[in-house]
């Protein structure tokens, strides 16, 4: 399927799975115990239900290509993992129970709507901490960074993120990534197996069976690994970010953050919904090669995000007072001014300092990232910008989006 990497657990113990994900069951748990190696306790058995939902939907609604099949198998072998040093990490360190999280800074906007941008802005804060990618994948007391270099998980998230880069680089192309820097929140929230993450992988039984479950037992889950991560700055503000995922569950996040600050983005849906379609796009072709029909994923997608919307009114109407709204033409248009508005909001120190990094970043960023470099059509996708508009037209009313 893909060359022998047998010492990083990626692929060169892949030979004893049986071509049925759902006959793989076991076998992908060892896998994760070898990638781990931190023990073989998974922490009970509640994820074993969306797991095995999700196996069903890899081998029966879809047809994988080989890098496909390698990827589903190595991302699922990551969550394992990860729910292993995670259980790990907490019986080590039961204290971690009494970290109280307060007041987390919480990017909870739409996909594609200036999120990922924002984040990196304001990771640039030293008064933030957040969920850097390596971490994400073994959660642990966070340590020094000093000492990252020679910490064998950190290398080991290094050399498979570099694996991964070489054998997969379209899906790279399209979502920049570092181990070292802080990524989104998806990558904890996924290991109850109830998260809108495996969705990517297209319309199957597994998104059916996910709109209809609670995600609060993941948020739980999430928060704890939270307080374990930031137990030894447990006083260090959190800044979290996960465009999409937080909007489908903004009642669980304030469920177990009720002091949450959060920052909702939103953008014309004629544009960000195709912008959404022609990323999952180019994945999902990835996974599925020709199989797959850019012309039948734009109605799923616009109802999707429908329902997220829907989803999380009445969390808006609850928690208003705690709920900053950004529109991405004016973050685009000033950015600087929104990161202003953002600390002014929330009563954060915007240090002159932390501004002058965010305007050499701003200066710094490559042509290739700034507007106009993503070409895309809704009709690409099945879909035309006016009938967008009148499905999201309260939306745009709203937030005079156009």
């Amino acid at each position: 399927m893909v060359p022998n990497t047998q010492s990083l657990g990626v692929d060169g113990q892949l030979d004893g799975l049986s071509d049925n994900f759902s006959q793989s069951f076991d076998r992908l748990h060892e896998l994760a115990i070898d990638r781990a190696h931190v023990g073989s306790d998974f922490g009970g058995t509640e994820y074993h239900t969306g797991l095995r939902i999700l196996l069903d939907a890899l081998d029966e609604d879809f047809q994988l290509t080989a890098i496909g099949k390698w990827f589903a198998v190595d991302t699922i072998i990551s969550v394992l993992a990860a729910r292993l040093s995670t259980e790990t990490g907490w019986k080590n360190n039961p204290q971690y129970k009494d970290v109280r999280i307060a007041k987390p800074l919480v990017i909870a906007g739409l996909p594609r709507t200036g999120t990922t941008a924002l984040h990196k802005l304001l990771a640039l804060d030293p008064q933030f901490q957040g969920l850097d990618l390596w971490i994400s994948q073994f959660p642990a007391v966070r340590p020094p960074k000093t000492t990252w270099e020679t910490n064998k998980h950190f290398r080991q998230a290094a050399e498979i993120l570099a694996f991964r880069k070489r054998h997969m680089p379209q899906f790279y192309a399209t979502h920049e990534t570092s181990i070292d820097t802080p990524d989104e929140c998806i990558e904890v929230l996924r290991q109850s197996f109830v998260s809108n993450a495996y969705t990517t992988f297209g319309n199957s039984r597994y998104q059916s069976w996910w709109w209809r479950q609670d995600e609060l037992t993941s948020y739980r889950r999430y928060a704890d690994v939270l307080r374990l991560i930031g137990m030894e700055q447990p006083n260090k503000t959190w800044l979290l970010k996960s465009p999409g995922q937080h909007v489908w569950a903004l009642d669980c996040l304030f469920a177990v953050f009720p002091n949450a600050c959060v920052v909702m983005t939103h953008r014309d849906p004629g544009k960000f919904i195709p912008s959404v379609c022609s990323l999952s796009t180019s994945r999902q072709r990835l996974f599925q090669g020709d199989s797959f029909l850019p012309g039948s994923k734009g109605v799923p997608e616009a109802l999707k995000w429908r329902q997220a919307l829907d989803h999380s009114t009445q969390a808006r109407k609850t928690n208003a007072a705690q709920i900053l709204d950004i529109r991405h033409k004016d973050f685009v248009r000033d950015q600087i001014a929104t990161i202003r508005s953002i600390y002014d909001k929330f009563d954060l120190r915007f240090d002159p300092q932390v501004e002058t990094t965010m305007r050499e970043w701003l200066k710094n960023q490559p042509a290739e990232h700034k507007a106009g470099s993503h070409q895309y059509t809704a009709e690409e996708y099945g879909l035309n910008e006016e009938h967008l508009r009148e499905l999201f037209s309260d939306y745009i009313k709203q937030f005079d989006l156009v």
